[in-house]
């Protein structure tokens, strides 16, 4: 129990990590007294915290994306922010969504994550391969965005938010992916190419 309580605070762990250590029937039973004592939350089957502490707001939780990350490496599945979230990381809106929503490999259903309940929407893993990564919110909000809503202006948007290592890896994978999606993003990615190439040959001859 004792090292259960040195885990760093504000960090999820599973109790599969402590029954390697210990045994499944000695974790289950230290993180069982820990949880009533209020030592320990639990966020999900299976998923833990120390919770941090605020002076005026009491116990803080992780974040769900943080809590559904731990809870699905736990049981081999990857997952991914939802769509409505990634429109908003990449700029495309303003709406924040009711329900927090992620792609999984898994299937589809409601579960726990700390004070809140998130939605896991199963997906083919196509859409899943660079998970975690800035190339898989990318892929996230353009899916969300549908064959009606993904302009070639949306597109470049998204891939210009893109380190050139996830720029390159999303491209890669549109022979993967829908044409729908494929044709769009391979033409903005070709077009931030030439733009990005002919600034160079600009900036090597300014007078020319």
């Amino acid at each position: 129990m004792s090292r259960i309580l040195r885990t760093p605070r504000g960090i999820p762990f599973t109790l599969q990590r402590w029954s390697k250590r210990v045994g499944p029937s000695v974790a289950s039973k230290a993180l069982t007294s820990l949880v009533e004592e209020g030592a320990v939350i639990r966020l999900h089957p299976g998923v833990y915290v120390r919770p941090k502490t605020h002076p005026l707001l009491g116990q803080l939780t992780p974040s769900p994306e943080a809590t559904v990350k731990v809870a699905a490496e736990k049981s081999g599945q990857r997952v991914e922010i939802g769509g409505a979230d990634a429109l908003r990381r990449f700029g495309l809106s303003t709406q924040v969504p009711m329900q927090k929503t992620f792609l999984t490999s898994g299937r589809t259903r409601t579960v726990p994550a700390g004070q809140r309940t998130v939605r896991l929407e199963h997906v083919d893993r196509v859409y899943l391969l660079h998970a975690g990564t800035p190339a898989g919110a990318a892929l996230s909000a353009l899916r969300e965005l549908g064959p009606s809503g993904i302009t070639p202006e949306a597109t470049e948007k998204v891939l210009r938010r893109l380190s050139a290592v996830d720029r390159t890896r999303l491209k890669r994978q549109t022979k993967l992916l829908p044409g729908w999606l494929a044709r769009p993003i391979t033409r903005a990615y070709d077009r931030l190419r030439e733009a990005a190439a002919e600034g160079a040959r600009v900036q090597a001859h300014p007078n020319a």
